[in-house]
């Protein structure tokens, strides 16, 4: 990797940075941390899907790669099983990302075909209320989203104002 794809990503990241490219980010599946030991921070600023079914830890990766633009890391096996096992694991995610930046949780690649629409939904609520409560004041979002994410009750998430709406 150092050998061949270091010398390569070295030019195409001064091109891209060159034209104005903000972030370069790189889609990768499998273990990510081989990949950023080589190439970040030199070539890349962020990194795609985060597995975690291939080992990654997002958490892990924020912390040992301080900067680091990453999206994925909820684990969609969790979808499957349970709905409070599923707000646990968003919850998790949604912390990971206050406390770090740099972090978009989602799964990390399509939902499985064993996954009910409503559960699917209940994780697409659940991200979209917390990105309103991560812009709100900063003394309501963790009350207000902890709240949210401990119910068991469906969301709502139409508006700026979709932690209030859960039911």
């Amino acid at each position: 990797m150092r050998e061949f794809l270091l010398p390569r990503y070295r030019e195409l990241y001064a091109f891209f940075k060159e034209r104005g490219l903000k972030a370069l980010v790189m889609d990768s599946d499998g273990y990510n941390n081989q990949i950023l030991d080589v190439l970040y921070p030199e070539t890349l600023d962020g990194i795609e899907a985060i597995e975690i079914s291939a080992g990654n830890d997002p958490e892990e990766m924020l912390q040992r790669y301080p900067g680091l633009y990453i999206q994925g890391g909820v684990d969609k096996r969790e979808l499957a099983k349970s709905r409070v096992r599923l707000r646990a694991e968003v919850a998790g995610r949604c912390r990971s990302a206050w406390k770090h930046g740099r972090y978009i949780p989602c799964t990390d690649h399509g939902v499985p075909p064993d996954v009910p629409l409503a559960t699917s939904s209940t994780t697409s609520s659940l991200r979209r209320a917390s990105a309103t409560v991560r812009t709100s004041t900063a003394t309501s979002r963790p009350a207000s989203l902890r709240s949210s994410l401990g119910r068991s009750r469906r969301c709502s998430t139409t508006g700026n104002d979709a932690m209030r709406r859960c039911r």
